[in-house]
């Protein structure tokens, strides 16, 4: 079983290409496994996260790619107007969700109580499957559980909601 360490800068486009799919989550672990379409084993250990569409080996006259799985996404298209734009992205921002913004859009996971949040504030969207590629600032969780008193004591702090978080 190969043992990826990190990504391959280029690829020769002659090979034939295999796939090796996982969720979201698995690509941003920095040790797991997984299997190529034609059953061989790969074993990550990582120093950076493995992303969607990257070539992680190649020998045998084959090529493996990395495709993340696509999955429920709520889909927000971005008003025209730069400042309704930005107050979009804010609705977000201050909720303190991954998001991905593309042309004209931004996506984030569905979650249970989101397109009743969404429809209250005055926005439209629409579900789909896609794939979702939060921006990578968006890697690390927003809030800790950590104790009040080290919340106080490292810049940690809540906006009346208890959702303890730094900025």
């Amino acid at each position: 079983m190969p043992l990826i360490e990190q990504t391959l800068p280029g690829s020769q486009e002659a090979l034939q290409e295999l796939t090796i799919a996982a969720d979201r989550d698995t690509l941003t672990r920095r040790r797991w496994r997984g299997a190529a379409l034609d059953g061989t084993d790969f074993a990550f250990a990582l120093t950076d996260p493995v992303r969607h569409g990257s070539v992680i080996w190649e020998g045998m006259g084959k090529r493996y790619r990395v495709r993340q799985l696509p999955e429920p996404v709520l889909v927000v298209p971005l008003p025209d107007e730069p400042l309704l734009a930005a107050r979009t992205a804010w609705f977000f921002g201050n909720m303190h969700l991954p998001i991905e913004l593309r042309p004209g859009e931004l996506l984030v996971a569905e979650e249970p109580t989101l397109r009743e949040r969404i429809t209250a504030a005055g926005m439209a969207w629409k579900a789909r499957e896609d794939v979702f590629q939060p921006s990578k600032h968006c890697d690390t969780p927003a809030h800790s559980h950590a104790p009040k008193e080290a919340k106080k004591e490292s810049g940690w702090h809540h906006h009346g909601d208890g959702q303890w978080h730094k900025h």
